[in-house]
């Protein structure tokens, strides 16, 4: 198994499968942390998605 920082390498290289890898392993954690500021979970669903395309 890749460690986080190979994966987020591969991504920001393009490779799909890393990116993939990575929005399953802290797609949990994205969302809760976009709830806990936004209070309104249809509203942390929008944004969670863009977190993970600002971090890569």
């Amino acid at each position: 198994m890749q460690s986080t920082p190979e994966l987020a390498i591969e991504a920001q290289s393009e490779n799909r499968a890393s990116f993939a890898e990575l929005i399953r392993r802290y797609r949990r954690v994205v969302l809760s942390s976009a709830w806990s500021v936004l209070h309104d979970y249809h509203s942390a669903q929008d944004v969670a998605p863009d977190c993970f395309l600002i971090a890569i």
